[in-house]
């Protein structure tokens, strides 16, 4: 637990850690700078295994909203518990489209206050959800992109909804002491949610055919990137270990990375506090890139995309006034900043 800044009411957060984030990233590492986590207890472990597994699995299965599991059913039924031992504090869903449900019916219970982030881009909820009444026993909902705040208004209420940024550990991911030595220009690309996986083999070929001297890295558990490689010129890698992906990250020239639509993308995060530039499509991901650090083309559009790789791949002075530019631009997202933001808030 790093220094916790202290919030006014007490403040209990209802964590996930996604297996697909890097360790050290996730938006579940807010509660490290504030709050305190409800955590599950063993009395509690033991029934959602035992008593509990079949209604938490047919919940899961039926209750019509796709990202809750037995898992979120079980934490729900903890987070009651402690909510039934206090008072007049404020239950903070970090992902609320997956772990807020059944906790509706609990709205001013001893008069507690329930918050939730959403992550998702609109286009998401007409699968995520059957049904999306339960979002309105929300006090407050906090959105990590500026683009999601008049559709969730619609749902949560209006006024209801504010914006705070997603957070990047800057003291993990940081610069790399050197620039390698004589090696190919590294163009990276990362990640499997929301990739334009489809468009990804044009932008490598016109970006290759223009700079025959680059190189790509894909890292992705998508195994379309698979059909991409070529000897010496596309490399794919499924899974890398953190450190290993930490440094690949300082290694990379260019973080590369075409999208179907966005909120925050914590690559583009881990990228900027490496000092990596990025080249990427415009979305909700705007709220983190300046043309400072980035360059953005239109979602689909593989040519401008092709485009803004090869002029920055071709300007090593640009590129480094970009990295530089990068690494500041993150700096406004370290989590303490975002933490006091949100102290702010509650």
């Amino acid at each position: 637990m790093k220094d916790a800044i202290p919030t006014p009411p007490p403040v209990y957060s209802i964590r996930h850690a996604y297996r697909h984030h890097a360790g050290p990233s996730g938006y579940h590492r807010l509660g490290e700078w504030i709050g305190e986590p409800v955590r599950l207890s063993a009395p509690m472990y033991w029934l959602g295994e035992t008593l509990l597994r079949v209604p938490a699995k047919l919940v899961s299965w039926y209750g019509g909203h796709f990202e809750y599991s037995r898992h979120d059913f079980v934490m729900e039924a903890q987070t009651l518990m402690h909510m039934r031992r206090h008072r007049e504090a404020i239950y903070h869903f970090l992902y609320a489209e997956k772990s807020f449900k059944l906790l509706a019916h609990a709205r001013g219970l001893n008069g507690h206050r329930m918050v939730g982030t959403f992550h998702h881009p609109q286009e998401h909820y007409s699968w995520l959800f059957r049904s999306t009444a339960h979002l309105r026993a929300l006090d407050h909902a906090i959105v990590v992109s500026t683009q999601q705040i008049p559709f969730m208004e619609t749902l949560v209420g209006p006024g209801r909804v504010t914006f705070i940024p997603h957070g990047i550990d800057t003291a993990y991911f940081t610069p790399a002491d050197a620039p390698r030595a004589d090696r190919p220009l590294r163009c990276l690309f990362a990640g499997s949610h929301l990739r334009d996986i489809a468009r990804l083999p044009a932008v490598i070929e016109g970006v290759l055919e223009a700079v025959p001297a680059a190189e790509f890295l894909l890292i992705s558990y998508d195994r379309r990137c698979e059909g991409m490689t070529r000897p010496g010129k596309v490399r794919w890698r499924r899974a890398v270990p953190d450190h290993e992906y930490l440094e690949l990250i300082r290694q990379a020239d260019l973080l590369v990375l075409p999208l179907i639509a966005s909120t925050a993308v914590n690559t583009v995060l881990e990228a900027l506090a490496c000092g990596v530039p990025v080249v990427t499509n415009r979305g909700g991901v705007a709220d983190y890139l300046d043309p400072a650090c980035g360059i953005m083309a239109e979602p689909g559009d593989v040519r401008g995309m092709i485009s803004a790789t090869v002029e920055l791949l071709r300007d090593d002075a640009q590129r480094r006034r970009m990295g530089q530019a990068a690494r500041d631009k993150a700096m406004q997202f370290s989590w303490p900043r975002i933490a006091e933001k949100m102290n702010t808030l509650y």
